[in-house]
């Protein structure tokens, strides 16, 4: 069995990644060809997957919110990257057996063009909890898809009132976020404070007002905090650091960024889950990230940033979706945003809730697919 799978964004690809591995262990033997839309795809090579496109990365980053951010695609080349994708998943298609689409109604489209296999759509962009899909977005999932598997129980009885076979089985964006390989050397005596700066090319930006947040809270505020990054591998980590200004030396759990006058230390570091659940509040500039943090009962604050993702609408739609969890700061300043940080600090116990049991929705999202 040839699988073929699309996916448009970096937390989609991680998605993927999971239904991958549910996939291998229910069939040994199924061979998998993917294919990232956005980006490089670089979460399918920390299971031993080659994609098959690279993609340039594009202004937007994939984020596409205003005709403004589509005009600087256009003129950076999505064209000729949209010719060779569709070329791509034309030719691979006529080897799968069927087709996972992981992202939005763009990327289940993508996945139909030249594609007669059985679809099956992961609809990650929208929920019924704070975008709905259109009128036309359920036309076109009725009739394209086999079966979609919905990031809720609200938007998989939307589609069910609108004729589209969809289940609601589990977030896969969930599964084992609660699986530490191994804890951060942090100081226990300290409270540490989290930073997830995003996936795309605004991260850089965002990054570099993050550091002025934690300038301002080791001048001015006397709780001792320990600060750590999740830093997404789509990320250039060198690229990261000079743009910081602050001297880098690398350790055995990541990259340490030390501020080059004051006694202040910053670990950078791959290990996502170590970073979510040691940190006590967490400062999120992401998307996918921003949700993975909250669920497993972490206050993440967020604010304007430096780019299409980290609009005010954007966090606006966020805080429908997560909730208390998520507190969005109107003015970004260092200062404004450290205080806010000072006050919730008092308000958060050093052992931050668990989130209740999570089935994980991959393996039976999979199981589904294969009619076991």
């Amino acid at each position: 069995m040839n699988i073929l799978i699309l996916s448009n964004g970096y937390g989609e690809d991680h998605i993927a990644c999971n239904l991958i591995k549910s996939f291998k262990k229910r069939a040994p033997n199924a061979t998998f060809s993917v294919i990232p839309l956005v980006g490089e795809g670089i979460a399918y090579k920390t299971i031993d997957i080659e994609p098959i496109l690279k993609n340039k990365l594009l202004p937007s980053g994939g984020f596409l919110r205003k005709s403004f951010d589509l005009l600087k695609d256009l003129f950076a080349g999505l064209w000729l990257q949209l010719f060779t994708q569709l070329k791509t998943i034309r030719n691979e298609s006529k080897k799968a057996d069927l087709t996972i689409c992981v992202g939005d109604v763009f990327c289940l489209s993508m996945g139909r063009f030249f594609n007669s296999t059985p679809i099956y759509f992961l609809p990650t962009a929208k929920s019924n909890l704070f975008m709905p899909h259109s009128w036309l977005e359920y036309i076109l999932i009725k009739k394209w898809t086999k079966m979609s598997f919905t990031r809720d129980k609200e938007t998989s009885e939307a589609f069910e009132n609108k004729q589209c076979n969809a289940r609601f089985l589990g977030n896969p964006m969930m599964d084992n976020l609660l699986e530490i390989g191994s804890l951060l050397s942090l100081d226990p005596n300290k409270m540490t404070l989290g930073i997830l700066p995003g996936s795309r090319e605004e991260a850089y930006k965002n990054f570099d007002h993050c550091l002025q947040i934690v300038e301002y809270l080791e001048d001015h505020h006397p709780i001792p905090l320990e600060f750590i990054v999740g830093k997404a591998s789509s990320i250039d980590i060198k690229k990261l650091c000079k743009k910081s200004g602050w001297n880098s030396k690398k350790g055995s759990e990541g990259i340490f960024l030390t501020h080059p006058t004051k006694k202040i230390d910053i670990l950078i570091t791959d290990a996502f889950n170590s970073v979510i659940n040691q940190s006590d509040i967490l400062i999120g500039l992401s998307g996918t990230a921003n949700e993975q943090a909250t669920y497993i009962g972490k206050k993440v604050i967020c604010f304007e940033g430096f780019g299409p993702q980290t609009t005010f609408q954007r966090f606006k739609e966020q805080e429908k979706l997560l909730g208390k969890n998520l507190l969005f700061v109107a003015n970004n300043d260092p200062k404004n945003v450290a205080d806010f940080i000072i006050v919730t600090l008092h308000d958060i116990k050093k052992s931050a809730e668990k989130p209740a049991p999570h089935k994980a929705a991959s393996p039976e999202i999979i199981k589904t697919i294969l009619g076991v």
